[in-house]
């Protein structure tokens, strides 16, 4: 599976689709898609831990987020100009590569939580607690019989007669 950084790579070295042009805003557009795909995915990487508190705005672009950055109006280009269409599908692609990835980061992240106390919940350690410690309760209870056992294996002979063992 390929990293964030190689997804980034490829995002920035593709060919200009149909709809991008110099003569409008669509190319300004286009570009700042990847720079913020980018930094999405940056944010998405390197905040492994908070992964489950990231609010969608903070890893998925949006159209008013684009506009934004390149100081055109979120109206022109989620809607009146002619690649709207085509920007709103592009924008579409890009959050799904985004919201792979972050799926891709979590599953990860699960795999490694499993381990440890951490892992489980205060009910289940509780649980298991009590269970281990009434094991070694028995095992206790069982390894005194067994060195009483052996103890009085050894006594001698008229020893074990006058306590009644044998």
């Amino acid at each position: 599976m390929a990293s964030l950084l190689d997804l980034v790579e490829v995002i920035s070295n593709e060919e200009h689709p149909s709809w991008v042009s110099d003569s409008n805003a669509s190319l300004k557009a286009f570009n700042a898609i990847n720079e913020l795909f980018a930094v999405k995915a940056k944010r998405l990487k390197d905040g492994r831990s908070t992964l489950s508190t990231l609010k969608k705005s903070e890893w998925q672009i949006s159209i008013s987020e684009v506009a934004t950055n390149i100081s055109v109006s979120r109206v022109t280009l989620g809607s009146t100009a002619s690649y709207a269409e085509d920007l709103k599908n592009y924008i579409g692609e890009i959050n799904q590569r985004l919201l792979d990835k972050k799926h891709c980061i979590q599953k990860t992240l699960e795999q490694t939580r499993k381990k440890g106390r951490k892992a489980h919940k205060k009910s289940e350690l509780l649980r298991s607690n009590q269970q281990l410690r009434r094991e070694i309760d028995e095992l206790e209870k069982r390894q005194a019989v067994e060195l009483l056992q052996l103890t009085i294996e050894k006594l001698p002979l008229p020893v074990r007669k006058a306590l009644g063992f044998v």
